[in-house]
């Protein structure tokens, strides 16, 4: 057999399925991260009414697109010099380390020189990239 009906006949039914399902559940995890900060933001509205200004409500919900943005940029052009793989996993750090540090930031007050804002706002820009 030549190497081309080979590799015609590894994909089968199941490895397609398989294939999606990997695409879906991270497509479905990249979309909960982006669209889930509206949800973030009510709650933090509700515990504390006067704390967040319209301003700082849309940094923290555009950091993620602006991280995004960059981050298409910048590890598509990585991927073709490094290669796919290891910007893959580079990826996949920064979005799960950004998640992680998204929901360990704190509230310090107005008077704090790095208070939720600009805490939230670099974690959900890390998750972007």
């Amino acid at each position: 057999m030549r190497s081309e009906e080979k590799s015609e006949e590894r994909w089968t039914l199941g490895a397609y399925t398989y294939q999606v399902i990997i695409v879906g559940a991270g497509f479905l995890a990249d979309a909960y991260d982006l669209f889930v900060i509206d949800l973030v933001i009510s709650i933090l509205h509700r515990l504390h009414p006067g704390g967040l200004a319209s301003h700082a409500k849309s940094i923290i919900a555009s950091a993620t697109l602006v991280g995004a943005i960059i981050g298409q940029l910048s590890f598509g052009v990585l991927g073709d010099w490094l290669g796919r793989r290891w910007t893959f996993l580079a990826t996949c750090f920064l979005i799960v380390f950004g998640a992680v540090a998204s929901g360990c930031v704190a509230w310090t007050g107005e008077d704090s020189a790095f208070g939720l804002v600009p805490q939230l706002a670099l974690c959900r820009f890390l998750l972007g990239i």
